[in-house]
């Protein structure tokens, strides 16, 4: 069992089997209780993802 300090949906959690150290992240809750968050991607992870794609590309000349 997981405590929860705070109500909301669950936007992530990490799969069963993973070893993590004492104190580690995880999930991730959002407070807001709107359960449409979990189905969108944050501006902000789409813009790393973006930046992680371009320097791949720029890597191989593509």
């Amino acid at each position: 069992k997981l405590p929860m300090v705070i109500g909301g949906v669950v936007r992530a959690l990490l799969r069963s089997g993973i070893v993590v150290r004492k104190g580690a992240k995880l999930g991730e809750i959002d407070p807001s209780g709107n359960r449409e968050v979990c189905y969108t991607i944050r501006p902000r992870v789409r813009a790393i993802a973006g930046g992680v794609l371009e320097a791949i590309l720029m890597r191989f000349n593509v």
